[in-house]
C-alpha cells in the first residue's frame, strides 16, 4: 500500500497553548484519516512535530511558514506539511481566512483563531466544541484535497465543495464518488525522493525532469502573479546592471562588444534579462 507521510508543524503565539493545540492537533489527524484512506486507497501518517513559538500576535500570511515547511519537509522526509496555528491567517487579498493551501509547495496551514471567532449573540467557541472539531476536519480534508490537485466542487456534503463554517456540522465530509479515482491516481505520485543521484548535474537533471512532468504547475503560478512585470519593479540602478552581466558571462571582451553594440543586439539581452529575472 502507498504510504503518504504528513508533517504537522504547531506554530503557537506567545499567549498561546502548546498542550491545547497539540491536543487539537492530534484529534484532527485521528477526524481525517479515515475519509483520506478511503478516498485515496493509501495509508496515511501524521509526524507531529515539536511545537515553534511564534515572537508576536500579528497576522501571518502563508509565506511566513514556507520556509519552515520547507526545511521540515526535507529533514522529515514528508510527502506534504500541514500548519496548525492559533494566529491569524491573511490571504493574498488581505482577508483573514481559515486556511490555505499551495499545491505547488504542498503546503496547507490552518488557523484556529478564525475557527473559534463567533458570530453576534454566540458564545465564544474553544478548540473543544464539537463544532470546531468537524469543521477543522472539514477544513482539513478541503485543504489536502487541493493539495492533491482537486478543484472546487458543487453540491453539499462533499469535501471539495467551497468551505463555510457550519455550526451544525457533526461529522467529516466525503469525497465525492466520481472523483475517487482520479483522486487515487493522484496520491499514488505524491510520495516522490531524490535517491541515487550523485554530484550536482544529477541533482539538476532530476529537477528539470520533475518540472517537465509538471509543467502546468509550474507555469499557473508565473501567469497569474504576472511574473515577466516583477524585473520591471527593481529599482532602475539594479535593472540596468543585469543586461552587461549577460555580456560578463558570454565573453570577456566587455568594452568592444559593449561600445559596439547594435540595437537590435541590446534588444535581444534586455529580452532575456527580463525573461531569466522572471524565472
Amino acid at each position: 500500500m502507498i504510504e503518504i507521510n504528513v508533517g504537522v508543524l504547531l506554530s503557537i503565539t506567545p499567549s498561546g497553548s502548546p498542550d491545547a493545540i497539540r491536543d487539537f492537533a492530534c484529534r484532527l489527524a485521528d477526524d481525517v484519516r479515515p475519509e483520506l484512506e478511503h478516498a485515496t486507497d493509501a495509508r496515511w501518517i501524521f509526524h507531529l512535530q515539536e511545537p515553534d513559538r511564534l515572537s508576536n500576535e500579528n497576522v501571518r500570511r502563508p509565506a511566513d511558514f514556507l520556509d519552515e515547511a520547507s526545511l521540515r519537509m526535507v529533514e522529515g522526509p514528508f510527502d506534504l506539511t500541514l500548519v496548525i496555528t492559533d494566529a491569524g491567517l491573511a490571504s493574498r487579498k488581505q482577508r483573514v481566512v481559515a486556511g490555505l493551501a499551495s499545491e505547488i509547495a504542498r503546503v496547507a496551514v490552518v488557523s484556529t483563531r478564525k475557527l473559534l471567532i463567533a458570530p453576534k449573540a454566540r458564545p465564544v467557541r474553544t478548540l473543544q466544541d464539537e463544532s470546531v472539531r468537524w469543521n477543522a476536519a472539514d477544513l482539513v480534508l478541503h485543504l489536502l484535497g487541493h493539495l492533491l490537485g482537486l478543484d472546487h466542487a458543487d453540491g453539499a456534503g462533499h469535501a471539495m465543495a467551497t468551505y463555510r463554517f457550519d455550526d451544525e456540522r457533526d461529522r467529516c465530509s466525503r469525497f465525492e464518488p466520481g472523483a475517487l479515482a482520479d483522486l487515487r491516481k493522484r496520491a499514488a505520485a505524491i510520495p516522490e525522493r531524490i535517491e541515487g543521484t550523485r554530484g550536482w548535474w544529477a541533482t539538476l537533471s532530476f529537477h528539470m525532469r520533475s518540472a517537465g512532468r509538471h509543467f502546468r504547475q509550474v507555469m499557473t503560478p508565473l501567469w497569474r502573479n504576472k511574473a515577466i512585470l516583477l524585473p520591471l519593479t527593481l529599482p532602475s540602478l539594479a535593472t540596468a546592471a543585469v543586461a552587461p552581466t549577460f555580456i560578463l558571462v558570454f565573453t570577456a571582451e566587455i568594452w568592444d562588444v559593449g561600445l559596439n553594440m547594435p540595437p537590435q543586439v541590446v534588444a535581444m539581452f534586455t529580452a532575456g534579462s527580463i525573461l531569466a529575472a522572471t524565472w
